[in-house]
């Protein structure tokens, strides 16, 4: 303990020797303030820096801000072909074999223009709804008034209840849309 003892006596010896420069000196002298010297000091390094900033305003930065937003043309069909092609080309990489050929024939250019003309005017939504409600509806009242009244079922009569609510619902559709945009 004796060695400890003095160990510590020549450390106190060392803080005493040193000579501390003029400015750390006011380092050390703040740290030895009371907390209201503190805060004054706080204080008075603010109001120089909102001085600092009132007096230095930084330069008006000048964006070149177009007035007319820039218009790119609409992508022509070569643009859009080429983004097609690119496109199932990398989705057909991820297809197995038979399922790659069956791609290959179903987005032919021919096979595409027959799909996208029959989607448009056969494959109605509500006339398919009313095709089948019809058929159903007068397929079964035909059933029921045949073995009613015995005569024989014709089966051709459920096509054509169908085919006959089909265009009732393309009717009914188009009448929609019309009164539609006379309302708009």
């Amino acid at each position: 303990m004796a060695e400890q003892l003095s160990n510590h006596e020549v450390e106190d010896n060392r803080n005493e020797d040193v000579e501390v420069a003029p400015a750390n000196e006011k380092m050390l002298e703040a740290t030895t303030e009371t907390p209201e010297q503190e805060v004054q000091n706080v204080e008075a390094i603010r109001e120089t820096v909102d001085k600092a900033e009132t007096a230095v305003t930084p330069p008006e930065l000048e964006i070149d801000n177009p007035k007319e937003s820039v218009e790119l043309p609409p992508p022509n069909k070569a643009l859009k072909a080429q983004a097609l092609n690119r496109t199932l080309k990398e989705t057909r990489q991820k297809l197995p074999k038979s399922q790659r050929a069956f791609s290959k024939v179903i987005h032919q250019s021919q096979v595409d223009a027959i799909s996208n003309i029959t989607g448009k005017t056969i494959a109605r939504p509500i006339g398919l709804f009313f095709g089948g409600l019809f058929a159903l509806i007068g397929s079964a009242l035909y059933l029921f008034m045949s073995y009613r009244y015995h005569f024989a079922y014709k089966y051709v009569a459920f096509s054509l209840f169908f085919i006959g609510g089909f265009i009732i619902g393309l009717i009914v559709e188009f009448l929609g849309k019309a009164l539609k945009r006379n309302k708009v």
